[in-house]
C-alpha cells in the first residue's frame, strides 16, 4: 500500500509539472492552418480563407488598408457569395491571426480562435493583380494544427489541394518512440529488480504494446482534434489508470521472488516511462 501510495503521488506530481509547463504561453498552442501554394503566380497575389456565415465582424488585417492594392484588397471586402465572407479582411467574431501577403516560398499562416475547429468547413480564395480571383472547393479542417499544400491552375483558374497531412504516418511517428522508450526502461529495472528477464519478457511486452497502443491512439485523436493541451491531460490521467492496471497485472502474472516485488517494479517501471514519455513528446516530429 506505501508503495503505491508512492508512486501515486508521483505520478499527481507529474500531473502537476506537465500541466504547468503546457499551460504556460497563452494556456497552450492554438489552432492553425499552414497553406503552401504550388505552382504560384508570377504576379502579386493575395490569399485569404473563406468561412460560412455573414455578420458584421471584426477585419482582421494586420496592415492597414492602404497598404494593400487596393484593386485586390476590394475584391476581398466586397466578396459575399452564398453565405461565405473572407475570413482576414472582412474578420470573424474571434480573432484570427494570419496575412493575405505571401510569405517566403508562397506559403501562408492562419491561426487562433476564429480558425475554423477541426470538422467545419472552409475555402481558400486567391485574388489577382487584374482583379480576377479564383476559389476552391470546399475543404474541411482536419487536424488542429494542419499543414496543407495547393496548386493553382491559371489554364483551368481552379486551386487544388495536392497534399494533406498523412495521419497514419504522424500516429506511427508518436507511437514507436513512446513504445520504444517504455520497454528499454522496463527491461532495465527488470535487471535492477533482479526479477527474471527470460520468465517474464513477454509479459511485458504484450503488457506494454497493448497498453502503449491504447494511450497513444487516445492521445493522437485528442490531438488533432484539440490540440496538445488536452492530450497531456489526457496523458497523466491515462498514465495513473494504466500504472494501477500494471500493478495489478504483475502482482498476478509476474514471476518475481513476491508480489510486493511485482508491485514495485511496476510502480517505478511507469512513473520514469511517463516522465520520459512526457519529454518523448517535446520532441519535434513526435508530438509537437
Amino acid at each position: 500500500m506505501k508503495k503505491l501510495s508512492i508512486a501515486l503521488l508521483s505520478v499527481l506530481m507529474m500531473f502537476i509539472f506537465v500541466f504547468s509547463i503546457s499551460a504556460s504561453a497563452d494556456m497552450g498552442p492554438k489552432p492553425t492552418l499552414h497553406i503552401f501554394v504550388e505552382n504560384a503566380p508570377a504576379d502579386a497575389y493575395y490569399l485569404d480563407l473563406l468561412l460560412e456565415g455573414n455578420g458584421d465582424y471584426n477585419s482582421n488585417l494586420r496592415e492597414k488598408e492602404k497598404e494593400y492594392n487596393e484593386t485586390m484588397l476590394n475584391v476581398l471586402k466586397n466578396y459575399n457569395e452564398s453565405g461565405w465572407h473572407t475570413g482576414i479582411v472582412q474578420g470573424t467574431g474571434a480573432p484570427m491571426w494570419g496575412d493575405i501577403i505571401p510569405s517566403a516560398g508562397n506559403t501562408f499562416s492562419f491561426g487562433y480562435f476564429g480558425l475554423p475547429d477541426v470538422g467545419r468547413n472552409y475555402k481558400i480564395i486567391m485574388v489577382f493583380s487584374d482583379g480576377s480571383y479564383a476559389v476552391s472547393d470546399v475543404l474541411t479542417r482536419q487536424i488542429y494544427q494542419e499543414e496543407i499544400t495547393i496548386e493553382y491552375s491559371k489554364a483551368d483558374n481552379t486551386i487544388t489541394v495536392t497534399k494533406t497531412q498523412n495521419k497514419f504516418l504522424m500516429f506511427i511517428k508518436q507511437f514507436l518512440p513512446m513504445m520504444a522508450g517504455t520497454l528499454i526502461i522496463e527491461v532495465l529495472l527488470l535487471l535492477l529488480f533482479r526479477i527474471p528477464i527470460k520468465e517474464n519478457i513477454v509479459l511485458v511486452l504484450i503488457t506494454n504494446f497493448v497498453t502503449n497502443l491504447g494511450l497513444n491512439l487516445i492521445l493522437f485523436f485528442s490531438r488533432i482534434s484539440s490540440g496538445s493541451l488536452v492530450s497531456y491531460i489526457w496523458f497523466v490521467l491515462l498514465e495513473i489508470a494504466i500504472l494501477i492496471a500494471e500493478m495489478i497485472i504483475y502482482a498476478v502474472f509476474m514471476k518475481s521472488k513476491s508480489k510486493g516485488l511485482s508491485i514495485g517494479y511496476a510502480a517505478a517501471a511507469n512513473v520514469l516511462s511517463a516522465v520520459a514519455g512526457f519529454f518523448i513528446m517535446l520532441i519535434p516530429g513526435v508530438f509537437v
